[in-house]
């Protein structure tokens, strides 16, 4: 499983990446919003089925103590949280949390959230980059210190390299008429190849 501490993430990118992950996990489309003044939406969900509308909130704090996130939470967020009064809301962070943390930050949400699994730190964003490869790939920033994920690219890049001439080959050979110097070619190379089996056999 990855384990990143998405330093290297701008907030706007670390929102895109929760986005691009949940709504994978969720099968779900989640809207997000024009940098700026956010009211508390980050990123949203509608349920077609019974129309209740999930939000999300994304905290990228990656200099920062549980303690301040939690202050902060409830001086600024709780009244947003509030107003828009939300079916589902999940809260995210690129904080590492303990189970005692999820728990402290649901609290602070109540009834909003309903369970601590709806408190997503750090620890669940790698587990769903491990789940979803596609995506980790997609966050350059991630991975440009991580020799796994740089080998595997370089791996496909050259199965593609090689892949290429191979192409060319088969389309070429389709245009291929023998001549006398071919048939002469192909008998020589027989000549080779059965003198090759018998030294290799006999030696």
């Amino acid at each position: 499983m990855p384990d990143y501490s998405f330093e290297t993430l701008t907030a706007n990118e670390f929102e895109l990446l929760t986005r691009d992950l949940l709504q994978k996990e969720f099968e779900l489309v989640l809207e997000n919003f024009k940098e700026g003044t956010d009211q508390g939406i980050d990123l949203r969900g509608i349920l077609k089925n019974n129309n209740s509308q999930m939000i999300i909130q994304c905290k990228h704090w990656r200099e920062s103590s549980f303690s301040n996130l939690k202050t902060y939470c409830k001086n600024n967020e709780l009244e947003k949280v509030q107003n828009l009064k939300p079916d589902r809301y999940i809260f995210v962070t690129s904080q590492k949390l303990s189970p005692s943390n999820k728990t402290q930050l649901r609290e602070v949400f109540e009834p909003f959230i309903f369970y601590d699994d709806d408190v997503i730190g750090s620890e669940t964003l790698n587990n769903l980059l491990g789940k979803f490869p596609e995506i980790e790939e997609k966050y350059y920033k991630l991975w440009l210190s991580s020799t796994k994920i740089l080998s595997k690219i370089e791996g496909q890049y050259i199965k593609q390299r090689s892949e290429l001439p191979a192409k060319e080959i088969i389309d070429k050979s389709k245009l291929f008429v023998p001549t006398d110097a071919f048939e002469q070619g192909k008998k020589q190379l027989g000549i080779y190849l059965i003198n090759r089996f018998f030294l290799t056999f006999s030696g």
